[in-house]
C-alpha cells in the first residue's frame, strides 16, 4: 500500500473510532508496518509522539497495514500499546459502514 492508498484506506475506516472491541474503545485507526521488526521501532516511535505520520516515516516504503489504536490513554499511563488489524476486527465484529 502506498503512502496515498493508506490515507485513502484510513479515511474508509474512521467510522469504526468510537466503537468498541472486546471491551475497549477504537481511538484511532493508523497504518503501521506489517514487518514485526519494523512494528516494533514504529510501536517505540508511535507510543513517545502520539503521532502515527511521524512514527510511520521511516517506513512508507515499507509493507503496510491497517491497525485499530484501542485505549490509547493506556499508552501514556501504563506503557501499553493495544492494537487490532482492522482486517480482523473487520471479520470478528462484522462492522459495516455508516449508510
Amino acid at each position: 500500500m502506498n503512502p496515498s492508498e493508506t490515507q485513502q484506506q484510513i479515511e474508509q475506516f474512521k467510522y469504526l473510532i468510537g466503537m468498541r472491541y472486546q471491551g475497549m474503545d477504537i481511538d484511532e485507526v493508523i497504518a503501521a508496518p506489517s514487518d514485526e521488526r519494523a512494528f516494533a521501532v514504529f510501536s517505540d516511535r508511535y507510543m513517545k509522539s502520539f503521532d502515527a505520520k511521524f512514527a510511520l516515516e521511516p517506513f512508507v516504503e515499507d509493507d503496510l497495514h491497517l491497525i485499530a489504536v484501542l485505549n490509547r490513554y493506556h499508552i501514556r499511563e501504563y506503557g501499553f500499546f493495544y492494537r487490532v488489524p482492522v482486517a480482523q476486527l473487520l471479520e470478528e465484529t462484522r462492522y459495516q459502514p455508516p449508510q
